[in-house]
């Protein structure tokens, strides 16, 4: 069964431009990062990411008893999700936020020090000095993974006045 993407969304007043669902992925600094299982389950687990030109970056342990190295391999599908901005407004029961949600495929990313620079500079873009470092030291300990978004989009529910 093939997952409609071109479905309108519910709330069409609260859907934002491409542009803007691409700034909200890129402001968040971890989302929600959802796969199934080898047997069919769900699974869903936070992770720090990074966003660049269509692609979402990511790293993880490269143990072999991790239930997500299980469920992630080359042409897995996957969405991800961020929510960012979220305040509760008791009064009028709701919540102020913006939030963005990618379908697309996971790899492994095949340059696994170019994904490592990608995360050091965009999860430290102030520790220039220790990039390198950074990104050797991980490499021996997690393996960086990559999406190529299909399918973006974004919703908030900003304040109103």
């Amino acid at each position: 069964m093939e997952l409609q993407h071109d479905k309108p969304m519910r709330r069409a007043d609260r859907e934002v431009p491409a542009a803007d669902a691409e700034r909200i992925l890129a402001g968040a600094s971890f989302g929600v990062l959802s796969v199934a299982t080898p047997d069919g389950w769900p699974y869903s687990t936070a992770v720090n990411h990074v966003y660049r030109d269509g692609r979402i970056y990511f790293h993880h342990t490269n143990s072999e008893d991790s239930l997500l190295n299980a469920c992630l391999r080359d042409g897995a599908r996957a969405c991800f999700t961020v929510i960012s901005r979220s305040r509760v407004v008791p009064e009028k029961y709701t919540d102020r936020y913006e939030s963005a949600v990618a379908f697309g495929t996971v790899r492994r990313c095949p340059d696994q020090h170019e994904g490592w620079m990608a995360i050091c500079k965009g999860l430290s873009p102030d520790c220039r000095d220790t990039w390198e470092r950074q990104a050797e030291s991980g490499s021996r300990r997690a393996w960086v993974w990559e999406i190529d978004i299909e399918h973006l989009t974004g919703k908030a529910n900003p304040v109103r006045e």
